[in-house]
């Protein structure tokens, strides 16, 4: 009688479980099945090991390779990638355009404002060097005339009374109110004294008023002005509005027409460009494999009879854990500022001096 044992089993060091380790107990159980003696026995070991080797095909599961590194997915600096990009439009804020329309306003502000203080001075030298009729006539216009009149000369009913057809009246006293009795010719001769004694002050080639080219007599009693006489008087009034307006020019000039200095001063741009960035990915994996097998066979032989067994274990066992987050953001702010600061001084140009002065 004759016995052989065989007994393969996940685990040893000498023999690790893989494939060909399985394929290589198989057939030695198939060569042992097959030289049993007895033809009965040698058909059931036979038929057990076919059993087994079924059993194997279908429940085996290759064996799972460790898995290998994850390959390189999104890439961890995605966020910070994106907020560089974000960073290179900073030309797309204006900043440029921002600083150098700073600088344009600035220094066109200061030459206008140059321009218009010497505009103004080349105005009044040109108008102290006109005649005083010229000046009268681009300065003073008939609306101031009419205004003048009015205020000085009224009528009573918001006009005045330097027209010629205006008609002088009698005032009657009234004791009560203080108002004295007066004729009509005697309200026009005062009119006329005011409008001599207003225009006395006109230096030639301008006429003054005179009762003489007025034609009025001291003892006379108009109670109308004549059209000749208001056009005389609006004459010498506007002449008179324009000397006035000369004489305060001449005062000025004299004194130095004030005008501002820029000195120095100083342009800054700021522009403040913040870009956050944030990105957190956390994985926690846990893995644990287990895969076991065992087969064993036994056989006996003797005269007339014999006895085979065989039997095989398997077991698989793959737990897998996963455990990961991630979180990303991304913050961006821009602000530009301008700021001009400028120093000047106040000083005068130089004083003018005319014949009339």
């Amino acid at each position: 009688m004759t016995e052989s044992n065989l007994n393969l089993s996940q685990g040893s060091d000498d023999m690790p479980f893989s494939a060909p380790n399985i394929e290589q107990a198989l057939d030695i159980l198939t060569a042992e099945a097959a030289n049993l003696s007895d033809t009965q026995n040698q058909k059931t070991a036979l038929a057990n090991v076919k059993l087994l080797r079924d059993l194997i095909g279908q429940t085996r599961v290759a064996p799972m390779s460790m898995p290998a590194p994850m390959m390189e997915a999104a890439a961890v600096g995605d966020t910070a990638a994106r907020a560089m990009d974000v960073a290179k439009q900073v030309q797309n804020l204006g900043f440029v355009e921002f600083t150098a329309g700073l600088i344009n306003g600035t220094f066109d502000a200061i030459i206008g404002a140059t321009i218009k203080q010497m505009k103004a001075y080349a105005e009044l030298v040109a108008d102290l060097a006109k005649t005083l009729s010229q000046f009268q006539a681009e300065n003073i216009s008939d609306a101031q005339v009419n205004a003048h009149l009015s205020n000085r000369y009224p009528d009573g009913q918001g006009g005045t009374s330097v027209r010629s057809n205006y008609t002088f009246k009698d005032t009657t006293a009234n004791p009560a109110e203080g108002v004295e009795a007066k004729t009509a010719s005697e309200k026009m001769q005062a009119v006329v004294e005011a409008l001599i004694s207003e225009t006395a002050g006109l230096k030639a080639p301008a006429v003054p008023l005179t009762r003489t080219s007025l034609g009025i007599a001291q003892g006379d009693t108009p109670i109308t002005f004549t059209d000749a006489q208001v056009a005389m008087i609006r004459r010498a009034i506007g002449l008179t509005l324009a000397s006035n307006m000369m004489d305060h020019l001449r005062a000025m000039a004299r004194e130095g027409m004030a005008r501002i200095v820029i000195t120095e001063g100083s342009i800054r741009t700021k522009l403040t460009f913040n870009v956050n960035s944030t990105e957190v990915q956390a994985t926690q994996k846990a893995k644990y494999d287990r895969e076991s097998f065992g087969a064993n066979i036994r056989g006996s032989a003797g005269w007339g009879w014999g006895r085979v067994s065989a039997g095989a274990s398997y077991s698989n066992l793959n737990v897998n854990t996963v455990n990961e987050s991630s979180f990303d953001s991304l913050t961006m702010s821009t602000e530009m500022i301008g700021e001009v600061n400028l120093k000047f001084k106040t000083e005068t140009f130089p004083a003018i001096v005319t014949e009339g002065a």
